[in-house]
């Protein structure tokens, strides 16, 4: 894949991008309570509206996007709005303003990933040949390094220099992105040039996603994949402090490792995927997440919980970049739609998973949760295997009926 200039403004951006999310997300409880005292209920509420309010604007714009809206544009006011949230945040101290905050700016700017990544796939489309799921695949690794690097360097700054400087710097990395942002192909204008009025009206009249009976079973495969992950890593450092003994840097050493693993995996995929498929990739990827929380439920030693990261790479690694690119395939016409309902079916995955752990945690344990997370991957493999044969039926039954 060479590295030409849309390519390398893609991949300076998301990097940028994920970086400043990377400082911002992962001290969002901490804020709350820390600097605006939120009381328990007070932070649930706000995580509710959070993920409900980018859900809703996200789905809401990426219809647009996929009626002729410009992507980049999208992308570009997104961006600004996280702009404006990392500095709103760095001097807010009122909890109600960062909670209107949240539904009414952050909301929008929940949009950028997903047209990013749906502006990525149409330039790859047009002009990557063949070379598309690697490339979308690199974007996806950009990301894990940033989340890599991001919240060690986020908590550091903030126990050293407090909220409002760290949030600055998060407000930097979201301005760097948006001026890289600013210098993406517009696809829409391509497309405008090769007679895309056509293309306009075939996508107007597509059946709507929620009507598509192969799309809802792969959504519902999508957050229980992502459940069982999400479920994991709210349990997994108070099942280790809190029933092992632990100390909370095993925790830690747990996810770095899992990341590292993921970025190779996310590139090895993307190489592979034109030989293998992306269907039975997919699937083989749940099915180490499976073998994952199997051993999870089974073992106790440091050795051997570091060195099962390697199944959790290799599940997060494929399913993470797999499932949007196979959620794209299902709607080639509607491919910001489609990004954004993965983006959102990861979004609705951790609320489920958030309310989870309060049910786990009040009634059961967190040794518990591993479980949860194992029928949440079966099941999640089950259907993907269903539907996978499904279509093979389907794919002969068309075949026979052909003159």
């Amino acid at each position: 894949m060479p590295l030409n200039r849309p390519i390398f403004f893609f991949i300076a951006g998301i990097f940028f991008s994920g970086l400043g999310g990377a400082f911002l997300f992962p001290l969002t409880t901490l804020y709350l309570v820390e600097a605006l005292g939120a009381t328990p209920f007070r932070l649930s509420l706000y995580l509710v509206c959070s993920v409900l309010s980018a859900i809703v604007v996200s789905q809401w714009l990426a219809r647009y996007s996929d009626q002729g809206m410009s992507r980049k544009r999208l992308i570009t006011i997104a961006a600004l709005c996280y702009v404006a949230t990392a500095l709103i945040f760095a001097f807010n101290r009122e909890y109600w303003v960062a909670l209107a905050v949240v539904v009414s700016v952050t909301s929008v700017s929940s949009v950028a990933f997903p047209q990013v990544f749906a502006l990525g796939r149409e330039y790859a489309d047009q002009h990557l040949a063949g070379k598309g799921t690697l490339f979308l695949n690199t974007m996806r690794a950009t990301i894990a390094l940033a989340w890599v690097c991001g919240p060690p360097l986020a908590f550091l700054s903030q126990s050293t220099y407090g909220f409002t400087m760290t949030f600055l710097v998060t407000a930097v990395c979201g301005t760097v992105s948006m001026l890289i942002f600013l210098n993406l192909p517009d696809m829409k204008d391509e497309c405008a040039a090769e007679g895309a009025h056509a293309d306009t009206e075939s996508i107007e009249a597509s059946v709507p996603w929620y009507r598509q009976s192969k799309v809802m079973v792969f959504m519902a495969a999508v957050v229980l994949m992502f459940f069982a992950s999400n479920l994991y890593i709210l349990s997994m450092p108070l099942y280790l402090t809190k029933e092992l003994g632990r100390d909370s840097g095993l925790a830690g050493q747990m996810m770095g490792l899992a990341a590292l693993i993921e970025i190779p995996i996310m590139l090895g995929v993307g190489i592979v995927v034109a030989r293998l498929g992306a269907h039975r990739l997919l699937n083989i990827g749940v099915m180490f997440g499976c073998l994952f929380y199997i051993g999870m439920t089974q073992v106790t030693s440091e050795g051997a919980l570091l060195a099962l990261q390697v199944f959790n790479g290799l599940f997060i690694g494929t399913t993470a970049t797999l499932g949007m690119v196979v959620m794209q395939d299902m709607m080639r016409d509607q491919v910001g739609t489609a990004t954004t309902l993965f983006s959102n079916g990861l979004q609705i995955s951790m609320l489920l998973a958030s309310v989870t752990i309060g049910v786990l945690a009040g009634y059961f344990s967190y040794y518990s949760a591993f479980w949860v997370s194992l029928s949440a991957a079966g099941c999640a493999l089950l259907l993907r295997l269903m539907q996978d044969q499904l279509y093979t039926m389907r794919r002969k039954v068309t075949v026979s009926v052909q003159p």
